[in-house]
């Protein structure tokens, strides 16, 4: 875990006086009334930062949260998410794909009956009701908030009277990021437990487990930024300006357990061993995010970030040869590779839109799928412009209908184009 918090402030005082004269008799000069003039400039920074890796393992790779948490707000702000995507898959695989150690969180004995057999043996059977719990999570918090104000005093020191007044120098702006990514647990049932001891438990016992009952999954991933900017002045209505940027998806999976282990303990656990003979989850219900599988970008295979044509016969840009495909990311659980995170590329040509912009113009004219400089371009010898893909959501009855949009933003890959004579 580690956690930061910044404060910063800045005051600025400036202070005006003047004297204020007036004559007796008509000629006699002397000071009526001294106004003091303050204005005092107070400018406030504040940043709350944390961010927790709760784990089962010590690779400084995967509980890297600064690592994370940089990625996370990379992927928020970048226009193009495969290259992030790809190192973030690696990372939510490593998360989902630690071992379970399921710790207890209660129990309570329900019964627990045993029997002396031949003065050095005891049979016992304890049965109990236990609550255990997992975590293999990150996540992590970025709160940020600054502000302007300007306070004046208008002091009048022989009137004894004084005036004030407030106004923002500029707007109020907050700003508040936050991820999460991995997997938790929760399960309950009953534990039984039967054993042999030798004259009691703490001096010596082997024993068969069973364990059995419901359990609760969830797995996701899940990043948003909200910034807020506030303005407003006394006796005014607020100006209040929101943006929410946000991506991820999360299943939630119930269903049964058993386990059974063999234990053997001596010397009040000092000396233990213990082995899982079987183990084993059906999971009965599941609910995803209007999906199983996140559409996180989409392009082709092997897509580079900017295009160059160059020669006057080669102005176009052929997407006919390319197998425009979409990247998704399953949710794991019952509806992907039992709880892994998997990035494939789906053929979906119908289901991504393509335009151009600047120096280019996109040709579907007699079937053709390319991007072409314009007429004035090829005149003046260079071009230059973009390529935007946008993933275009199916419909319900559409065989790809779990295919959905990962972000509250259009899924989209832009590339440059660039064309010299």
């Amino acid at each position: 875990m580690s956690s930061t918090l910044q404060q910063e402030m800045k005051l600025d005082l400036v202070t005006k006086g003047k004297a204020e004269w007036s004559y007796a008799l008509g000629f006699i000069p002397y000071i009526s009334d001294y106004k003091v003039k303050l204005n005092a400039n107070i400018q406030d920074y504040t940043d709350i930062t944390f961010d927790i890796a709760a784990l089962n393992t010590k690779d400084d790779d995967i509980v890297s949260t600064q690592t994370i948490d940089e990625e996370m707000k990379e992927l928020l702000n970048s226009r193009n998410g495969k290259d992030l995507t790809d190192r973030l898959v690696e990372r939510y695989r490593a998360l989902i794909h630690e071992k379970k150690q399921w710790h207890n969180l209660f129990s309570a004995n329900i019964c627990n009956p045993s029997m002396t057999v031949a003065l050095l043996f005891n049979l016992y059977l304890d049965v109990d009701f236990v609550m255990d719990g997992y975590m293999n999570l990150a996540l992590g918090a970025d709160f940020t908030y600054q502000c302007a104000n300007q306070y004046s005093y208008d002091i009048s020191l022989f009137g004894r009277k004084a005036e004030n007044h407030a106004h923002k120098l500029s707007r109020e702006k907050i700003d508040f990021e936050f991820y999460v990514l991995g997997k938790m647990g929760i399960r309950a049932g009953l534990k039984m437990e039967f054993g042999v001891a030798l004259i009691c438990k703490e001096l010596a016992k082997v024993s068969i487990d069973i364990q059995g009952g419901p359990y609760i999954e969830l797995t996701g991933f899940f990043a948003c930024s909200l910034e807020q900017n506030k303005s407003s002045e006394t006796g005014q209505q607020p100006l209040t300006d929101y943006s929410c940027d946000y991506w991820g998806g999360i299943n939630l999976e119930a269903g049964a357990y058993l386990e059974i282990t063999f234990e053997a303990e001596a010397f009040a656990g000092i000396a233990s061993s213990s082995m899982t003979l079987y183990e084993k989850e059906w999971p009965l219900w599941s609910y995803s995010t209007d999906s199983a599988v996140i559409v996180m970008d989409i392009g082709w295979k092997g897509m580079p970030d900017k295009i160059t044509l160059k020669g006057r016969a080669n102005n176009i840009f052929d997407l006919k040869e390319q197998a425009l495909g979409v990247l998704t990311i399953g949710l794991g659980g019952s509806h992907g590779d039992t709880g892994m995170m998997y990035p494939q590329w789906m053929p979906l040509d119908d289901m991504v839109s393509v335009s151009c912009t600047g120096d280019f113009f996109y040709d579907t004219q007699l079937g053709e799928k390319r991007a072409m400089a314009g007429m004035a371009s090829l005149l003046r010898g260079y071009a230059n412009g973009q390529l935007i893909l946008t993933f275009v959501p199916p419909k319900e009855d559409s065989p790809y209908a779990k295919f959905k949009p990962c972000s509250n933003k259009p899924v989209t890959h832009v590339i440059d184009l660039e064309w010299t004579a």
